[in-house]
């Protein structure tokens, strides 16, 4: 399958090259965006690649031995895929967006074949790459891909230590978005035409989601065996608590006149996680209260969610 993908991948990137080079000599005009490849076009075919290549790193377990066997198998191709992708980059049809997602899917590649937290940590704070509030989301969600198959997610694990500071590493990549998001957010609300740009309602989404995500590191770091969890343990559930607070009031918070559906249904989305959490840890977990606090029918699947994360046995009820 995967090298079906590949060769797949590589036939398209192939006959793009064809094309750019068929309309390189024929001016704008005279051209059909609807029949011909686009520099955009071919870059999107190399993130694809990185896409794939990410997702092999991550279905083998994450140990040095099955790393290099994919290594083994894409190497070559990543290298080629790459030369294409930063040939491409210099094109002024390229937008800055698609710049980045280039460059972070890359690092996301190569970050999923490091076999030490160390290396994924290196990757991510390479000084090249820019700052944005996706790069580090990717790096935490990155991190965390990272910790689920290397068996670093428990406190039961060989190495608490360990998936102590993978847990803090996340939580200040998070801060970092939480910071440039809230940023995007106050420049949204102060002017109209901005927040139709920015979409208010998506950056009001992902300040809730950041959120969340800290206040399930924080309650994870609480409950590790470290002497360190136990001397913080009142200030690291405390800030639990004030996250998902956070992230509950910023999900009520209108996305403005020209939010999309799609928007309000994250919010919505995030606003339920949130009030979620904060019955869990305030201990209101029986079905009535959950009826009364969330709306009956609208807890059921969040609270199933929950209960894939270890931490939260210790504050739902037992099946």
């Amino acid at each position: 399958m995967a090298s079906r993908s590949m060769q797949l991948l590589k036939d398209v990137l192939e006959r793009q090259a064809s094309e750019l080079e068929v309309t390189s000599g024929v001016k704008p005009a005279d051209v059909d965006p609807n029949e011909f490849t686009s520099p955009a076009d071919m870059l999107d075919t190399v993130i694809s690649v990185f896409s794939l290549v990410q997702t092999l790193y991550e279905s083998v377990g994450g140990t040095a031995e099955k790393n290099a066997a994919v290594t083994s198998l894409v190497g070559q191709f990543v290298t080629d895929s790459d030369t294409v992708g930063r040939q491409i980059l210099g094109n002024a049809d390229i937008k800055q967006e698609q710049r980045l997602e280039y460059l972070l899917a890359k690092t996301y590649a190569s970050a999923a074949s490091c076999a030490s937290l160390k290396d994924v940590f290196a990757e991510w704070d390479n000084s090249f790459l820019p700052e944005s509030p996706e790069r580090y989301m990717l790096a935490a969600d990155c991190i965390e891909s990272f910790m689920l198959r290397t068996n670093i997610n428990s406190p039961y694990s060989e190495t608490p230590e360990e998936y102590w500071d993978a847990l803090t590493k996340m939580d200040q990549y998070f801060k970092q978005a939480h910071e440039m998001l809230n940023t995007k957010f106050k420049e949204a609300k102060a002017s109209p035409a901005s927040s139709q740009t920015l979409g208010l309602g998506s950056i009001i989404s992902q300040i809730a989601k950041v959120c969340i995500a800290r206040s399930d590191i924080d309650l994870q770091r609480s409950h590790l065996p470290l002497e360190k969890a136990v001397a913080n343990l009142l200030i690291l559930q405390a800030n639990a608590k004030t996250f998902v607070k956070s992230a509950m009031n910023m999900a009520k918070q209108s996305g403005g006149m020209r939010e999309t559906i799609v928007e309000k249904v994250q919010r919505e989305r995030r606003r339920i996680e949130a009030v979620c959490r904060l019955c869990a840890l305030e201990r209101k977990t029986l079905e009535q209260e959950l009826d009364t606090i969330v709306g009956a029918g609208r807890w059921q699947s969040e609270i199933e969610n929950m209960r894939e994360l270890w931490v939260y046995f210790i504050y739902l009820p037992h099946e």
